[in-house]
């Protein structure tokens, strides 16, 4: 039909979109999306995957798996996958290749690109603290690495 539109439904108090309590489906709840195990295979099994994926020279693949590490690191970076930080430092201390310093700074990118948009709060600042706490002493180091390796 021409010039059909659809139109968001608005409630009463101005919220568009907002289902009622009743009609929320079960798959629609967050929780649900992912098992813990499922969870668990998949924080220790990306990081590696993304850095043989930029070995490889794929970087569609790279790219797929630094969006996936970083909508799991929105919800999990600080208290359920406190090991993140240290395999990503791990890399790097391990690699001659500047292409790996690449992939590990363009992740923590990813990571941190949610605090410019997020209020602030007790646990903003925390999870903030936690990542320049882990990462910084390492990026101090991986940069004097880096100006060796490019010379």
């Amino acid at each position: 039909m021409f010039g059909a539109h659809s139109y968001t439904h608005y409630d009463e108090k101005g919220k568009a979109g907002q289902p009622d309590q009743g009609e929320q489906l079960v798959e629609d709840d967050p929780s649900n999306l992912i098992d813990e195990q499922g969870k668990q295979v998949l924080m220790n099994k990306l990081v590696g995957h993304m850095m043989a994926a930029s070995n490889k020279g794929l970087s569609k693949l790279t790219n797929l798996y630094l969006e996936m590490i970083a909508l799991m690191a929105r919800k999990y970076v600080q208290k359920e996958w406190p090991q993140l930080f240290t395999s990503l430092i791990g890399f790097m201390q391990s690699s001659t290749d500047l292409s790996v310093y690449k992939t590990v700074f363009e992740c923590v990118k990813k990571i941190c690109k949610k605090y410019r948009y997020m209020f602030r709060s007790d646990a903003l600042y925390s999870e903030m603290n936690y990542v320049i706490e882990n990462f910084s002493g390492h990026l101090v180091n991986s940069l004097g690495q880096c100006l060796e390796m490019a010379r």
